[in-house]
């Protein structure tokens, strides 16, 4: 299994110190977008990326930062100790600063390529996930977060992105010390209300200005409960109320099964829009006029942020962080709740348009205040010129 190293697209460079990135694919997903959020608000030059798999939705954007990356080739869902033996020879040869895992089974690996090295750098994890529902999760995904706790006490810290997913992990035995925990960022400029945009997609997916477009933006997961709101939808449209409902992520088509016989049960065949996976989705967002969250479990959702930062008011689940981020920029319901869910919708698609948008703004003005990406990167960089610095400190 051959490491493979890419620099914007010019071959190998040899990266000596600086941040050695630890992390599973670049698909879609949170920890993937969280870390290119990163490299893209801080400038790639001086990091590496090591993806334990090749390739993936992101990998381009990647590129573009100008951060270098390895990609070692390994298949999903199996362990690999070739891979494992790769990730040891790119530390011992680039003798990072730091090693900054990306999820449970990047960090796991991270750490134990860092202590086969014998290079004495500190590693930290980086944790984005509730446990909520971890029933839910492969089984060995659970392995390997269960495998985690003991482990966590070898890394020099761990970062959260969510209160709840560090109380929730500590309380099945992961480190207590050295905890941080630093919410997602967004990028203003990139999420938010573009009535061009608008226009274009309600044009694209034939939506009449009378028509109040309620969005999800989830991939397809059973965490991610989308069974509820087309209930809520089906509940809406028997009352006559004109909506249609609007679905992107993986996994999100027409080729589900599953979720197209939810929609034909809920009555919202002829109303529900199913986009699969998109690479524009701040402009699918700006076609919205109200964004659900209807998840069984989150962290610190980027989804629901980046509803907020396009100025959408929202309807969220109470799990996670999620009433904290909402605030006061729309409505929080029980998770499994369709009829909870589907008498938030009924308030705020009653409201006047431009009630809904006052709502929006009050969303957006949040997000810039508290979570506005600079401030979230300069969190990420003081920790780790701490980190580092205490460890030069022991050495």
């Amino acid at each position: 299994m051959e490491a493979q190293a890419d620099h914007d697209g010019q071959g190998r460079s040899e990266m000596i110190g600086g941040i050695l990135h630890v992390i599973t694919s670049l698909e879609t997903g949170g920890a993937e977008v969280m870390l290119l959020k990163l490299l893209e608000a801080s400038g790639g030059a001086g990091q590496l990326v090591v993806t334990l798999c090749a390739g993936g939705a992101l990998r381009p954007r990647f590129l573009a930062t100008g951060a270098e990356l390895v990609e070692l080739g390994l298949k999903p869902g199996r362990p690999s100790l070739r891979a494992l033996l790769a990730l040891v020879e790119v530390i011992r040869r680039r003798r990072p600063d730091l090693v900054h895992g990306w999820m449970y089974h990047a960090n796991v690996a991270a750490l134990l390529a860092q202590r086969l090295s014998g290079w004495s750098t500190p590693v930290l994890w980086n944790i984005r996930h509730a446990l909520h529902e971890i029933g839910q999760e492969k089984r060995a995904t659970r392995a390997v977060i269960r495998a985690g706790g003991p482990l966590s006490h070898l890394a020099a810290s761990i970062v959260y992105n969510s209160r709840a997913s560090a109380s929730q992990h500590e309380a099945i035995g992961y480190a207590r010390r050295d905890v941080e925990v630093i919410p997602n960022g967004f990028d203003m400029g990139r999420f938010r209300p573009d009535p061009e945009a608008r226009a274009s997609v309600r044009a694209e997916l034939g939506l009449a200005p009378s028509t109040v477009a309620v969005g999800l933006v989830a991939r397809y997961h059973a965490v991610k409960d989308h069974a509820t709101l087309v209930q809520a939808a089906g509940a809406l449209r028997r009352e006559g109320v004109d909506l249609a409902l609007v679905m992107a992520g993986s996994g999100v088509e027409g080729a589900n099964a599953k979720l197209a016989a939810a929609i034909e049960a809920a009555g919202v065949g002829g109303r529900a829009v199913l986009l699969g996976e998109r690479a524009d989705i701040p402009r699918v967002l700006a076609g919205l006029d109200v964004a659900v969250l209807c998840s069984l479990s989150e962290g610190f959702p980027n989804a629901l942020g980046e509803a907020m930062a396009c100025g959408l008011p929202c309807v969220a689940t109470d799990v996670g962080d999620c009433r904290f981020l909402l605030g006061e920029g729309g409505a929080i319901v029980p998770p499994r709740d369709p009829a909870a869910l589907a008498d938030a919708l009924r308030r705020l698609i009653g409201l006047p348009p431009e009630a809904r948008r006052e709502l929006g703004q009050a969303g957006r003005a949040r997000i810039e205040r508290e979570f506005a990406l600079p401030s979230v990167a300069k969190h990420y960089e003081h920790l780790y010129d701490r980190v580092v610095q205490q460890a030069r400190a022991r050495s």
